[in-house]
């Protein structure tokens, strides 16, 4: 069990370390856009398309094809490399780049901690088979109440102590409802 706790631990520390360096790319240079001078910046250096000034005064079919294959060559292939990259490395290294790399990987399950911290639950919005409170297995609950059937009696008292023998018999909920008309 130690070898599992440590190896938790190490996944834990390499979501973070990746996760501060995808926060970091921008501080140091690795990867920034410049509001001010409209600029992207990959490693230091200004990408640009490598259109030169005036390249639209120039209407002939060279023009064309010289701006067709810049905007080519250093806007769209760029981005459909760095695109495939992580597909990719999912299909390659599988639950590896999945668990211990994977930066939405690596959010989603800090998002599920919190909420499961703060809320006792995985999901904000219902309870979830795989949260602690709910046992595996219980695929059913009991219900009873009390209607507006008059005074309780006898044959009340019976009926909610065979319901609490249920209960206590197969560890499930009970829900009891008290109808509007009942005061």
């Amino acid at each position: 069990m130690r070898g599992t706790n440590s190896l938790h631990i190490a996944r834990r520390i390499t979501q973070i370390g990746f996760l501060l360096f995808i926060f970091l790319m921008p501080v140091f240079d690795i990867l920034r856009y410049d509001t001010a001078t409209k600029e992207l910046f990959i490693f230091g250096q200004v990408w640009s398309l490598g259109l030169k000034s005036g390249f639209y005064n120039d209407p002939s079919i060279y023009g064309a094809t010289y701006v067709a294959a810049h905007f080519f060559l250093k806007a769209i292939l760029p981005w459909i490399i760095v695109l495939s990259i992580f597909p990719l490395l999912g299909v390659l290294l599988g639950r590896f780049f999945c668990g211990w790399l994977c930066p939405e990987g690596a959010l989603f399950e800090f998002a599920d901690f919190l909420t499961l911290k703060t809320l006792g639950r995985r999901s904000l919005y219902k309870k979830k088979p795989n949260d602690p409170g709910i046992k595996k297995g219980n695929k059913f609950f009991l219900y009873t109440g009390c209607g507006p059937s008059g005074p309780i009696h006898l044959g009340h008292i019976s009926t909610w102590r065979f319901t609490k023998w249920l209960q206590e018999k197969f560890d499930v909920e009970l829900w009891f409802q008290f109808t509007d008309d009942e005061k």
